[in-house]
């Protein structure tokens, strides 16, 4: 994302301490291995503000109750104690669940690899929205080229729009294209609706 800001913008920011919310779990933290401490990070951060929800979401939807059973408390205190060979073995996950499920489950599923959340960006995001890019976050008048150096992302929205999916690898700052687009709404709400892109209150971007 640096690379898209302008200089002197970029100079006027505060350093940004990323570790800064897990500062009140050091304390717990201390002493742990690293998969540990990893572990209790995300069970802190990124379990309850983002993958509980998405898998609660898609559970439900389809009638399943996958959530709950996992957060038993006497369940999770008793994976917390585990050796870490029996969380992680080379690149092989979740060792004991697996292990736990072999007979339940087709082989094929118990051996699968973790499957995600994401959305397929370079299907369909990059592509159908390289035009409102252009639009929203070229034009003269655009409130973000007070922050974002239109140099880059002229060269970049015009490359990336030529279709070659190369073009996409070579560029690692277009992803951050798109979270800049996705604050629109926001940046409509705060300046004025000059710099909104129609109908983006209803897109979810990233």
């Amino acid at each position: 994302l640096d690379a898209l800001l302008r200089p002197e913008f970029r100079a006027v920011l505060r350093p940004v301490d990323k570790l800064a919310y897990l500062a009140a779990e050091q304390d717990r933290m201390r002493g742990l291995s690293t998969l540990s401490r990893l572990l209790h990070a995300n069970f802190v951060s990124y379990l309850p503000d983002d993958l509980l929800v998405k898998a609660d979401r898609c559970t439900i939807a389809n009638s399943l109750e996958a959530r709950s059973p996992f957060l038993d408390r006497e369940l999770i205190e008793f994976a917390a104690r585990l050796p870490d060979d029996l969380k992680l073995r080379g690149q092989r996950t979740k060792v004991i669940l697996r292990e736990a499920f072999a007979d339940l489950l087709p082989p094929a599923i118990n051996r699968r690899g973790k499957m995600g959340f994401g959305v397929p960006d370079d299907a369909w995001s990059y592509w159908a929205l390289i035009p409102i890019a252009r639009d929203v976050l070229l034009r003269p008048n655009s409130r973000l080229s007070d922050f974002i150096d239109r140099g880059v992302l002229h060269g970049d929205l015009i490359v990336t729009g030529s279709g070659d999916p190369r073009h996409i690898e070579a560029l690692s700052v277009t992803p951050n294209l798109f979270d800049v687009l996705g604050t629109q709404p926001l940046l409509g709400r705060a300046f004025g609706a000059a710099d909104a892109v129609p109908g983006s209150q209803n897109v979810l971007i990233g």
